[in-house]
Formats: structure tokens, sequence, C-alpha cells
């Protein structure tokens, strides 16, 4: 275990060793609860702007580097295999690539990292917890795994230059504030697994127009929707997966196609009344050798013409 305890002229930036005293170092912070306050607090304000750790390292506890507000830059090596509540909380960095071995992005673990732009989450990722991105507002567009299943509330609450999410399937709630204050988002995609969507989810989101659902008219009605939610979905258009529409809670069936207009219209103009009367210029017709035949007339139970083309 490393603790990192500041000196009083931290240099720009800091490089943990591999090995202590012939040690690997695994964990960055402390178990033991009286050094919680004091230990896992130790790089907090200090002016460092890259930190550098080895490929050694599993875990990193709670609050280790929050409020380095200088911090623009640091790796995740894929040993780690556990990041802490507010790990980065309040930090400058810009980028971070996740480590493939989370399976959760714990409460407030980049929370208030208003510099984030670009953030790689892994697949095998299962869980997203509460305030993972709150006040992220530079995020501008992130991936969410296909294996993540849970979503917790206030995961991107006021992501303000969020554009658009994609939200995987088996994902069951939108919980309460997920993405409320995201001014720019506008559009987001549902999975028919989503059976609730909490209070305040979409609050104060203007731009959002599109709603892309992958269930049905009926399965979007029977979705649990809570504190204004309703409201604030009003303004979108839903778009279901049979190609129907839902604008202001009312169904629009999906406009035919130009093909099945096409097919309309054959059938239309293959169908004909019942033949009523044949009638023949002639009684007798002798062939004489010549490309010669009888007119017919053909009338059907309308009394109109049938076109010589039907026979």
């Amino acid at each position: 275990m490393y603790n990192g305890i500041s000196t009083e002229h931290p240099t720009l930036s800091l490089e943990i060793p591999a090995y202590v005293d012939g040690y690997p170092v695994t964990q960055l912070g402390s178990d033991n609860i009286d050094d919680i306050l004091y230990k896992n607090f130790a790089f907090e304000y200090l002016n460092l702007t890259k930190v550098t750790v080895p490929d050694t390292l599993i875990t990193l506890k709670d609050h280790l580097f929050s409020y380095m507000t200088s911090l623009t830059e640091i790796n995740l090596p894929d040993s780690i295999t556990d990041i802490g509540r507010n790990c980065f909380c309040n930090t400058s960095i810009k980028s971070i690539i996740v480590p493939k071995n989370i399976k959760k992005i714990k409460i407030g673990t980049f929370s208030d990292c208003k510099d984030l732009t670009d953030v790689n989450l892994p697949e095998g990722l299962t869980e997203i917890g509460d305030c993972a991105f709150d006040d992220c507002k530079s995020l501008s567009n992130i991936k969410i795994p296909s294996s993540v299943k849970k979503i917790g509330s206030d995961a991107f609450i006021r992501c303000s230059s969020l554009k658009s999410i994609v939200i995987p399937d088996g994902v069951t709630e939108i919980k309460a504030r997920t993405f409320r204050d995201c001014t720019s988002l506008t559009s987001i995609t549902i999975p028919a697994s989503v059976t609730r969507i909490a209070t305040e989810a979409f609050t104060n989101t203007p731009a959002l127009k599109t709603v892309d659902y992958k269930g049905t008219p009926e399965q979007w009605k029977k979705i649990d929707m809570t504190g204004g939610v309703k409201t604030a979905l009003k303004t979108a258009t839903v778009t279901c997966s049979d190609g129907s529409k839902i604008v202001g809670g009312k169904v629009q069936e999906p406009s035919p196609s130009k093909d099945d207009d096409d097919k309309d219209k054959n059938e239309g103009e293959n169908k004909q009344a019942a033949v009523k009367s044949v009638t023949l210029s002639a009684d007798k017709y002798t062939y004489n050798g010549k490309a010669k035949k009888p007119s017919v007339t053909a009338i059907d139970s309308n009394g109109n013409k049938i076109s010589s083309k039907y026979y």
C-alpha cells in the first residue's frame, strides 16, 4: 500500500513507484477507517498536473485524487479492478480510459470534472453509479457499453454539453434526475426493457426532440413515468419500433410507404368485376391463313366494357 503523503513543495508531476522496499504497490489509499479522512485525501489540493501509476496497481480508494483541480492527466492501467467513490471528483482531467476490469463506476467517481470531454468505458462494465458524471459540463458524447444494466440517479445531471445518449438493452429504469439539466441533449435511445422513468429524469432538457424507443406504442404507454417526465417529453417525438410515432402523448400510425401505395394501386387495377356477357362480331369464323379474328366485346356486371388486355 502506498499512501502518497503530500510534501510542502510538490512537483507538477508525480510518478507512483511500482515497488516500495521490494513490495509491489497494489493499492493507493487506506482501508483503515481511522486513516480515511487523512490518508485517502493524500493528494487533495496538490498542484499536480500529471500522475503516473504503475501496472502493479489494483485499487484506488475513495476520494484519492479529489479536488486536485490542476490534475489534467492520469493513466489507469488494466491491472486496476476497483476505483473508489469520488476518486477523481473536481479534477481537471480531460480524457479517461476506464480499465477493462472495472465493473462499476461508483458514486461521484468523475463528478465535477468540468473539463472532461472524452470517456472510454469498457465492455463488461455493469453499473454506472449515482452522480458518476455529475456536472461534467464539457462531456458531449459518451458510449454506454451494452453490458451496463443499471444507471444511477443523477448519473449525468448537469452534463450541459451532452448531445445524444443510447441506453443499452437490459436497463429497466431511468432513475431520478439522470439527465436533468442536460440542456444540449437532442436525442436519446430507450430500450424496451425500461419499465420506469423516475422523477425529473428529463427536467430542463429543452433541446430533446428525438426519442428512439425500441418497443411498441403499447409498451411505451405502460412505462411508469412520474415527477414531470411526461411534461418534459411532451415536445419530443417518440419513434417506436413499428415505425409509429408518439407526439404529445398521441400515437400517429406510420405513413404507408411508396411500395405499399404501388402495391395497393396494382391490386386495384387487377381486381375486376364479374363478366356478364361476351359478344362476337360473327357467328362463324373460318381461318383463312391470315392473322384475322373476329372482334370480341366483353361487358362486366357493372355494365362496363372490359379491356382487351384481360383476355
